[in-house]
């Protein structure tokens, strides 16, 4: 007996009294395809938006996808990545990929045929989205943020203007090195024609330059990079370095940048800080410090807190014509006319003025007050470094030579010309206000909208 093929079309005739027939007929194999329309809304131009398509196998066996053609209506951004050919497998679902690669602005649209071996040898779906030019843009473009101690946390605030006319969601973000963070909720939404801030954090790991770019997505468009940098005095702008902004920079040798009460060449003054910056010696030279080493400060009575063999306490020595103990006499009566603890014999060049005597602090008086031969040095009366100006005629630093009022700007990190501005003119300064120094990259530093990478 010869058995039939399932898919053969069987007509059996029935003699044995049996008049009936029985035809058995092939289902065709259906499928439907969803979303009817793909709606990808705003997308910015340049940008690559992938989507999908659904064919779903309804009833019958397997079905084959012949073709995806896909026809734009406006413009031609849309377009078909998937294989050539696709099964769907009986009762299953396949995706179909496509893409949206908008080029220029405006609504586009597109028309999508899926052509198979199923009852519906095709069906049509339509794609549709509005590509617009990104109107947002981030300053300051570049983020310093000066000398960061260590383990401290320094940050900065980024603000995201959107000048267009559509909102702009900010969805992603990334940056190299992992010492820079945003520190504000991303994602975030920038509205039209609004401004957002959002914070950038810097955690110092270690002291060396750090430096970076910030890299702000929206969807899979990307902002300018954003600079980032912190530590790297030489290459940033003198203002991020100078912040207490005394005339100088942390490469200038400033090393309490947090008050203007310390730098090279501030006095120092009975205040606990190293105001000079001479290293580790708070206060010396001061009324508060044990200048001669005896023991003694001059708060605490010591009368000449220059010689180590003068302070309260120590044994007078007979016929020196110094009050060494600083009773305020002098060998037990010797002649001291000024009462300053030093006779005409001991040094006192002028036994009628107290303020004069040998160790006296020098004043701005005129007068040689300890009696060296020299009148008023070291006070702002006195040109201490010899530029040809005093502190009481402008200079800033007299005790440097290249720092006085109009003298020549230096690239050194330091205000030479003490007008408040530390380098300007030089390759260290920021002169188009982009964020960058000749000496950290800027290739053009008379055009703003020219810095690295360039």
């Amino acid at each position: 007996m010869t058995r039939a093929s399932p898919r053969t079309l069987v007509l059996v005739a029935f003699a044995a009294g049996c008049a009936s027939d029985i035809a058995v007929t092939k289902i065709d194999p259906e499928i439907s395809v969803s979303p009817i329309v793909s709606d990808l809304g705003a997308v910015p131009v340049g940008a690559e938006v992938p989507f999908q398509i659904q064919v779903d196998s309804i009833s019958g066996g397997d079905v084959q996808i012949r073709s995806v053609d896909v026809l734009n209506v406006d413009g031609s951004f849309f377009e078909y990545v998937g294989p050539d050919s696709v099964t769907v497998p009986s009762g299953e679902s396949v995706q179909l990929d496509l893409v949206y690669r908008p080029t220029s602005a405006g609504w586009h649209r597109a028309t999508v045929t899926v052509g198979s071996d199923a009852k519906q040898s095709s069906i049509q779906v339509d794609a549709r989205a509005q590509a617009i030019e990104l109107d947002l843009f981030a300053f300051p473009s570049l983020l310093d943020f000066g000398v960061v101690e260590v383990g401290d946390t320094a940050s900065r605030v980024l603000t995201l203007q959107n000048d267009g006319t559509v909102d702009v969601p900010i969805d992603d973000w990334g940056v190299a090195n992992p010492g820079f963070a945003v520190g504000s909720p991303i994602p975030v939404t920038v509205p039209a024609g609004a401004r957002v801030e959002i914070t950038v954090t810097y955690t110092a790991p270690d002291p060396d330059p750090a430096n970076d770019g910030l890299v702000l997505a929206s969807g899979a468009a990307f902002l300018p990079s954003v600079g980032l940098r912190a530590n790297d005095c030489e290459g940033g702008d003198p203002a991020a370095y100078d912040v207490d902004e005394d005339g100088y920079t942390t490469c200038g040798g400033d090393c309490d940048d947090s008050t203007d009460a310390v730098h090279p060449g501030e006095p120092e003054v009975c205040d606990g800080l190293d105001n000079d910056c001479s290293g580790g010696r708070p206060d010396e030279g001061t009324e508060c410090y044990d200048d001669d080493g005896d023991g003694a400060t001059e708060l605490d009575g010591d009368c000449n807190d220059g010689d180590p063999n003068v302070s309260p306490g120590t044994a007078e020595v007979p016929a020196n014509g110094v009050d060494d103990d600083c009773n305020g006499e002098v060998d037990g009566g010797a002649e001291d006319v000024d009462g300053d603890g030093y006779s005409p014999s001991a040094g006192d060049c002028d036994d009628r003025d107290a303020t004069a005597f040998p160790g006296a602090p020098e004043l701005v008086d005129g007068v040689d007050n300890d009696c060296d031969g020299t009148i008023d040095e070291g006070t702002v009366n006195y040109d201490d470094d010899g530029d040809g100006q005093t502190e009481l005629a402008g200079d800033c630093n007299d005790a440097d030579a290249l720092i006085y009022a109009g003298a020549t700007e230096r690239s050194d990190w330091k205000d030479n010309d003490c007008d408040g501005t530390v380098d300007e003119g030089t390759v260290n300064y920021d002169d188009d206000g982009d964020g960058y120094t000749e000496s950290g990259g800027d290739c053009n530093d008379a055009n703003p909208a020219v810095y690295p990478p360039c």
